[in-house]
């Protein structure tokens, strides 16, 4: 599985820049560059309340995980699944899906 960073801190799923599911899904099925793709599960983070309600118990972040991926046009995307090693996933300020994007990138030569 890759081995996922992920600096959308403000994402529930967050967690020391690890990701508390065991899979996320990368969207951009038209992608032709980075910022054409973002992390569909990316979910807003309501520190007022207690996020973890909804998962039950969280045990801990999620280094390497299973990424599905719509990216179609990536070359890393094999049968709909990520298979690059290491994978960033970049929305620092984000507070919303759309502000996420997948900094690994690489479009098929064509």
């Amino acid at each position: 599985m890759p081995k996922l960073k992920c600096t959308a801190e403000q994402c529930m799923y967050n967690m020391k820049k690890y990701c508390l599911r065991n899979r996320i899904h990368v969207q951009g099925e038209n992608a032709k560059n980075q910022c054409e793709t973002q992390c569909g599960t990316f979910k807003l983070s309501d520190k007022k309340k207690n996020d973890d309600v909804e998962f039950g118990v969280i045990n801990e972040a999620n280094e390497h995980l299973s990424i599905n991926c719509d990216a179609l046009k990536c070359k890393y995307n094999h049968n709909e699944l990520c298979v690059k090693e290491n994978v960033q996933i970049s929305g620092t300020n984000a507070e919303c899906r759309q502000q996420t994007l997948c900094d690994s990138f690489e479009k098929i030569d064509e």
